[in-house]
């Protein structure tokens, strides 16, 4: 599509989108005109209590008469009870007992009812009706007469509901164009490129439409990130952060985190300043004991809020919109070395997940060891399929991708395994592949051992869950019972997990179903290089052992550091920290089973994954109202 067409089709959405709302304005006039002449609305309201009401009773009813009340006409009648009453029947009769009208529910509890009457009544003309068998007398709480409707619409032109409208329908034109164009015959359009212009879209978004403290421990993050940001990389009770950090997260009677936060605490936060000076000691919680590596990404956005002076919550998107650079970036080389472009598919797509790009767009420390565990294995199969020789500066780039997540979580630390898949024919001899097994071990580990010492001479606060001695010697003491606790815990919250690995906070399950099918179809779809890339025995072994390690670790560390004493379910896990094992599962596992027939499949799923994201746009901006 040329210039001239676009334009052309943007004037004419923009003229659809203000007669559109040029029509809803004329609709709700006349609807706020209607209902004002129909007595639905601008009536004076009058509530009746008990001492207006006069009882009378035969022998099955009993009949509410309304009187000395101040209304010439009733046009509508509601009654409150004081508690749930679902079973009640109730009627109107009107005009001296000659017509009679039901009287429905206003809402499913039962406690109140209401009833119109367009032309109006006369107060003398009316009781309300109800059988004694159904209803104590004594349950009445009030009567209102002519209680009006409360929520009408404002009839004004809005501007932003223009653009929401022609957003909207402009959206649905580039999806027909792109659906169109899909049908055409397969483009050569790069999946790095098309993973980078969507997370960068996407990603940016989120930065901004989820509020601070959006899940778990964003305070205590940005809290370490700031502390490392004035050079204390040991962590102690006694370091001060500027009262207006601390405030950002912590609530008007002083408590902290506050996750109440919304739209309207972010509007008022957004005003506060920085005021460096004005400092108060803070500890940082549990984050003290998390490497600076962790906290490279935010920390260049904190550096750079710091240096510009700008307020809290700027400071806050400058550190989440570094820390989504960094995962795209990272990504973006994983996808590029990949050696297949059914593996290129899988890892788009998972770096794509509603899940891996929510975490992106926050101060969390996890999305660094996403990216980099997805990187470490796309050179690690770099290095099996497309490298001839390997050489002892491959092996020290891998062993550097595998250290950054074991030094951030030692739980990854089965990624080293990865090693073991490179063919032993593409090294010079059998001595080199031991010392280069041996190199890579020690670049992984002894950064992790010497940052761990360094650590551990600051003040971490200890977990107030749990006691760690109790409970790991309830760990030893039967080994099977430790393997049914793991079996139940996956039982029970497989489906949790699955859900929140892949979409995130404010996903409706629907979509991450969705996303699901669509990451299974691209993993066991046909790929025309598929004869190329193929696994042996040994190195599925090799994966599965990779990936149970990596899962039974990350429960493990849960149970023994985070779970009660003696409880039989692992608390704490969620569904993210299993994302670095998806990869190496779908990649090692999926087989060429499906024959997809979709032309230009890769837009398709594009466009797919938009729509998605559009709605849990929708969710997440309705979370935080």
């Amino acid at each position: 599509m040329d210039r001239r067409q676009m334009l052309k089709a943007v004037k004419n959405i923009l003229i659809i989108s203000i007669c559109i709302e040029l029509a809803i304005v004329i609709y709700n006039f006349g609807i706020n005109k209607l209902y004002g002449k129909l007595h639905f609305i601008n009536n004076s309201i009058e509530e009746i209590t008990r001492e207006n009401i006069r009882i009378e009773e035969d022998d099955n009813s009993i009949f509410l008469k309304i009187s000395n009340i101040q209304v010439e006409k009733i046009y509508n009648v509601s009654l409150v009870l004081s508690e749930k009453n679902k079973d009640v029947y109730m009627r109107i009769l009107y005009n001296n007992d000659n017509d009679e009208k039901i009287m429905p529910k206003e809402n499913a509890e039962g406690s109140k009812f209401k009833v119109y009457f367009i032309s109006g009544l006369k107060p003398e003309n009316f009781s309300i009706v109800f059988e004694k068998s159904e209803l104590d007398v004594e349950k009445i709480n009030k009567v209102i007469i002519n209680d009006n409707i409360d929520y009408m619409p404002e009839v004004r032109f809005s501007i932003i509901q223009v653009f929401v409208i022609f957003t909207i329908i402009f959206g649905i034109y580039v999806c027909g164009k792109i659906y169109k164009f899909s049908n055409q015959e397969e483009k050569i359009i790069k999946k790095e490129w098309m993973f980078l212009s969507m997370s960068i879209i996407i990603g940016t978004i989120f930065v901004f439409i989820n509020v601070p403290q959006v899940r778990y421990d964003e305070h205590a993050h940005m809290w370490r990130a700031y502390e490392l940001s004035e050079g204390h990389i040991i962590s102690k009770m006694n370091h001060e952060l500027p009262t207006s950090i601390i405030d950002l997260f912590r609530r008007d009677d002083g408590t902290y985190p506050n996750k109440e936060f919304n739209y309207n605490t972010l509007k008022i936060k957004l005003s506060d300043k920085l005021e460096k000076e004005k400092k108060e000691p803070f500890p940082v919680g549990a984050t003290a004991s998390l490497t600076p590596i962790s906290y490279l990404p935010q920390l260049i956005g904190v550096f750079v809020g710091k240096i510009l002076n700008l307020g809290p919550i700027k400071i806050l998107w400058l550190g989440r919109f570094t820390n989504l650079a960094t995962y795209v970036v990272l990504i973006f080389f994983a996808i590029k070395i990949m050696p297949s472009e059914k593996f290129k598919s899988i890892i788009m797509m998972i770096g794509l997940f509603p899940m891996s790009l929510t975490m992106a767009a926050t101060m969390s420390p996890d999305s660094l060891i996403i990216a980099t565990t997805i990187l470490a294995i796309a050179y690690g199969l770099h290095l099996k399929f497309d490298v001839k020789r390997i050489r002892m500066w491959d092996i020290i780039k891998l062993a550097v991708l595998c250290m950054i997540p074991t030094i951030c979580k030692i739980v990854y630390f089965p990624l080293c395994l990865m090693f073991l898949m490179i063919p032993k024919k593409k090294f010079e001899s059998h001595q080199k592949r031991i010392l280069y097994y041996v190199l890579m071990i020690g670049i992984i580990f002894v950064p992790y051992l010497i940052f761990n010492r360094i650590l551990a001479l600051g003040e971490i606060p200890a977990a107030i869950r749990t006691n760690t001695i109790e409970q790991g010697l309830f760990i030893i003491s039967d080994l099977v019972r430790d393997v049914q606790t793991a079996i139940n815990t996956m039982y029970s919250e497989l489906s949790l997990y699955l859900f929140e690995l892949i979409g995130g906070w404010n996903t409706i399950k629907v979509i991450s179903v969705i996303l699901l099918i669509m990451i299974l179809m691209v993993s066991y779809s046909k790929s025309e290089d598929g004869n190329n890339y193929l696994f042996t025995k040994k190195d599925k072994i090799i994966g599965g052992i990779i990936i149970a390690l990596e899962v039974l670790s990350v429960i493990g560390a849960l149970y023994l550091t985070w779970t009660q004493s003696k409880q039989t379910v692992v608390e704490g896990v969620q569904g993210r920290y299993f994302l670095p094992t998806i990869p190496l599962l779908l990649i090692i596992f999926g087989n060429d089973l499906i024959e997809v027939k979709i032309k230009n499949k890769k837009i398709k799923y594009m466009l797919i994954l938009s729509i998605c994201f559009i709605i849990i746009f929708g969710f997440s901006i309705r979370a935080y109202i």
